[in-house]
């Protein structure tokens, strides 16, 4: 039987319908920026969040397991630090830096309006109610966003830690944030089921440390086509529809 569930984030707890681009929103706009104390029109603003923004999609590079993809997580300095170096004066540089978490913050809001899917409460409820602990494991800029996200659909409570990838500094396919969800668990990574929608990131990713149940959900980045081809390589041991499904595998 499953002892541990890890459980990554990006489309497990809910849909982000009508996601606005980089600098619209809540976060990164001039009011954000002048509290971190830049002084900058709407129209800069705009252009400082987008470049910024631009320069991490770059950063990152290509597809999961492409050439020149970076394992490497920013951290909210280097991104309002490196990726606005030409954008501003020293003085406004320093600024964003001492507020770099605050509006790295802002910025996941702005990204993330995540309504609940289907499932996931059942999930979780199973999982306290049979002692299973829920430990998330997130490639994410902000893991207080994400922590945010939980905790205003009153599911905070549901969850026994956090590795987010901006905290730990490596993403998902990487082994460590993995090693660091196992080592908060205390389980065998045998004893463990991992639940994603990403093949390479969540399936391969967990199958290399040993996790014995790598479960996948449709309606998320994979195609089904994908979906299948992680089964057929054993990256995934299992696809579900929702994240409800789940219930059942969990022995």
């Amino acid at each position: 039987p499953v002892r541990v569930l890890l459980l990554d984030t990006a489309r497990r707890l809910g849909h982000s319908p009508g996601r606005p681009a980089p600098g619209r929103g809540r976060g990164g706009g001039p009011e954000d920026l002048g509290r971190a104390g830049v002084e900058i029109t709407v129209d800069e603003a705009l252009h400082l969040v987008r470049t910024a923004h631009g320069r991490y999609k770059a950063h990152k590079g290509g597809a999961p397991g492409a050439p020149g993809e970076t394992l490497d997580e920013v951290t909210p300095r280097q991104y309002w630090g490196e990726f606005t170096r030409d954008l501003v004066d020293a003085q406004a540089r320093e600024a964003l830096l001492a507020e770099a978490e605050e509006l790295q913050l802002a910025l996941y809001r702005s990204k993330s309006r995540k309504t609940l899917r289907p499932g996931v409460t059942t999930l979780l409820e199973r999982c306290a109610a049979t002692s299973v602990p829920v430990i998330v494991v997130s490639n994410t800029i902000n893991g207080r966003g994400v922590r945010e996200v939980f905790a205003r659909h009153g599911l905070a409570d549901r969850i026994a830690g956090w590795a987010c990838s901006d905290e730990v500094g490596l993403k998902k396919p990487h082994a460590e944030i993995f090693t660091v969800a196992l080592r908060m668990a205390g389980v065998p990574a045998e004893q463990t089921a991992m639940l994603g929608d990403k093949p390479f990131n969540d399936g391969l990713g967990a199958r290399e440390v040993g996790i014995g149940r790598r479960i996948l959900t449709r309606g998320g980045s994979g195609t089904e086509d994908e979906l299948q081809d992680a089964l057929a390589e054993g990256w995934a041991t299992d696809v579900v529809d929702h994240p409800g499904q789940v219930v059942d595998l969990l022995g």
